[in-house]
């Protein structure tokens, strides 16, 4: 049976209880204010200003419970959280729990029908906004630890911390691992290039070197043939021949074939 109750306690406790006194801090306002203007109306005291006292008193008790079981927890959380925004948050929460049992007193002093009474439920009346205020600002430094700072993985983590001082560890040593296989795969990169670079000139040398011999002996074969077409032209010969132009040679008639012959 202990066993099943111990079961029902949400672990850790702290943020389960804290969200009463930040919804009470809401609620308080508009209690304070509505028992104020009632007991201004004419209404007495002890009857309309009492459900305000109430819930004063509430909201005292659940900032201090909250207070406790988050000191409960300081050691665990402040190993994966900045100790500052831990302290920032710490000291938020006990000006509010301070803040809220001083209001709680001085409303308890406006259940009297006095003046002073008066006096005191006006003085609540203000203490209970700027309660609204103040319970803002444990929320919002609370919310930031854990969404911020990173609180939950004190709870999600079983070795806390220590482990994740540990992956730390194991991240910067993987991380030089990597560097030390890049730097060495630059290197090889680097050799390779440089052996590629050697073989593309080698060989860019050794086609300059194709082409011009290649070219040589074509310009040699060129000279040759303009060699053999060119016709010699005759000294006599006023007019140039082109170089290619077909000469045909007439053969001579002899001088008794072209005089006429007596009769």
């Amino acid at each position: 049976m202990a066993g099943s109750l111990a079961s029902l306690i949400p672990t850790p406790l702290h943020p389960a209880v804290v969200h009463l006194p930040m919804a009470l801090a809401v609620l308080v306002p508009v209690f304070a204010v509505v028992a104020f203007i009632a007991v201004r109306r004419g209404a007495r005291p002890m009857r309309s200003w009492t459900i305000a006292l109430a819930m004063f008193g509430a909201l005292a008790a659940s900032g201090w419970a909250s207070m406790e079981t988050g000191e409960n927890e300081e050691d665990r959380v402040e190993s994966v959280v900045p100790r500052d925004a831990f302290h920032e948050h710490e000291e938020a929460a006990e000006q509010f729990v301070w803040l809220a049992a001083g209001v709680f007193g001085i409303a308890g002093v406006g259940l009297l029908s006095t003046g002073l009474g008066a006096a005191a439920r006006g003085v609540a009346t203000v203490g209970s906004l700027v309660l609204l205020v103040a319970g803002y600002r444990v929320g919002h430094t609370g919310g930031a630890l854990v969404y911020t700072h990173g609180a939950a993985s004190a709870y999600t983590n079983p070795a806390g911390g220590q482990a994740d001082s540990d992956m730390t560890v194991r991240s910067t040593a993987t991380i030089g691992a990597t560097d030390s296989d890049d730097d060495g795969q630059n290197s090889g990169n680097s050799e390779d290039s440089e052996d590629s670079e050697d073989g593309e000139n080698s060989e860019n040398s050794e086609n300059s070197e194709n082409r011009e011999n290649s070219e040589n002996s074509e310009n040699s074969e060129n000279v040759k043939h303009q060699g053999m077409n060119t016709t010699p032209i005759s000294r006599n010969s006023s007019t140039a021949i082109p170089p290619g132009t077909e000469l045909r040679t007439q053969r001579a008639v002899p001088l008794t074939d072209t005089m006429p012959r007596r009769p």
